[in-house]
């Protein structure tokens, strides 16, 4: 199960990577699923176009989630994908992209996103430089007997990172260290 964005909005390059997942060998496009969240971002014009490009790819199994969502069918979706597909033009930290590393997912991005904060603390992800490498990363993915093999440690260094204990301790050094009285509006 490969799973392209985490919304709607056209700046998750859907029909760019759609192109480029096309070019997959038969044998392997008989094998997965794509699922696209639609739920909310984007517009009904940029839904129209997904919807009209999806026909011409006939040979690849795609589905549009256009029902919303609530947290436990989010967390349903992370951990029913194998592979998860982030190439957005620009982004930050993107929460979409943890859950799925936290899933155990293979998370493919772009070299260009600033995510070498999971890099520098040996969170498993798999960068491509442009979107014509994603047929090649998903083709070298797919014939591993695990997909999931490099990102098994993944899950113990997020909790490390993100522990509520953890955190709500460095925010606090933080705020005792700016010495913050009160805060005007």
């Amino acid at each position: 199960v490969i799973t392209i964005g985490h919304n709607l909005s056209p700046f998750n390059n859907h029909i760019e990577i759609l192109r480029n997942l096309a070019k997959l060998s038969v044998c392997h496009k008989e094998r997965i699923v794509v699922l696209i969240p639609a739920a909310y971002g984007g517009s009904a014009k940029y839904l129209d176009e997904l919807k009209s490009f999806i026909p011409l790819l006939e040979d690849l199994e795609i589905i549009l989630l256009t029902e919303f969502f609530e947290p436990d069918k989010i967390s349903l979706l992370r951990l029913i994908s194998d592979i998860f597909i982030h190439l957005p033009e620009t982004d930050a930290l993107s929460a979409s992209v943890t859950e799925n590393l936290y899933a155990g997912n293979r998370v493919i991005t772009g070299s260009w996103l600033p995510y070498k904060f999971y890099s520098l603390n040996e969170i498993y992800l798999d960068y491509i430089d442009s979107y014509e490498d994603i047929e090649k990363k998903v083709d070298q993915i797919l014939f591993l007997n695990n997909v999931r093999a490099e990102t098994l440690n993944n899950i113990n260094k997020i909790k490390h990172i993100f522990d509520v204990e953890k955190t709500a301790d460095q925010w606090l050094k933080l705020y005792n260290k700016l010495n913050i009285t009160s805060v005007e509006v």
